[in-house]
């Protein structure tokens, strides 16, 4: 076992959780770096609710595997948020630059063409059962990408596309068993955000 792998072992739960935010805030602080900033790299507390709503939605091996992706491209010096940026640029065009670039092996691609299938799922499913988070969230398909406003579904694809190989094939596994355990994963993702908020609130 390597020194990273034993290092990250010796984490809890939380502790890998808030190391991966933290290596993706260093991150996303250096997004665009030297020219101008935008508002959310000026907001630590809101990066920290939205990235946190997301990991503990996660299983123990997929964390593993995402915070070994950061802490290798970070040891190369790639900025993994800036390539996520780069990523939603491209909009309805993003699949067939990853495919052209050959950025992804066609096996990864698939993959994620199939979490896409079900987290659109899902989520169409959410906003059915909570009309009202469809007026304070991103369009939900890439159609509707423009220049002013990137969909629910480029901003998750991008994410997923700078994911390894293995975390990718990780994910798939985990919305599988979601699914077949009848849960709902940017249900989930919401309903920690709310708690979060709920929590720093009363702070």
């Amino acid at each position: 076992m390597d020194e990273t792998k034993l290092c990250q072992n010796c984490l809890s739960r939380q502790d890998k959780i808030q190391k991966i935010i933290a290596i993706e805030w260093a991150m996303f602080d250096c997004v665009n770096k030297g020219k101008s900033r935008a508002s959310c790299q000026d907001d630590p507390d809101t990066f920290l609710i939205m990235r946190q709503s997301q990991f503990e939605a996660w299983s123990d091996e997929l964390l593993d595997s995402y915070l070994s992706d950061l802490l290798t491209a970070d040891g190369k010096g790639i900025n993994l948020v800036e390539l996520k940026y780069l990523f939603m640029m491209c909009g309805r065009n993003l699949d067939e630059m990853i495919a052209t670039s050959r950025y992804h092996s066609a096996e990864a691609c698939q993959l994620i063409k199939k979490i896409m299938n079900m987290i659109n799922g899902w989520t169409m499913q959410l906003i059915r059962n909570f009309p009202q988070l469809k007026y304070c969230s991103r369009p939900l398909r890439s159609i509707a990408d423009s220049d002013t406003e990137t969909s629910m579904e480029t901003y998750q694809k991008s994410e997923l596309y700078t994911y390894s190989e293995e975390t990718i094939r990780l994910f798939y596994q985990y919305v599988l068993k979601l699914s077949e355990e009848k849960k709902n994963l940017p249900h989930m993702i919401v309903r920690n955000t709310a708690l979060l908020n709920r929590q720093a609130q009363e702070v």
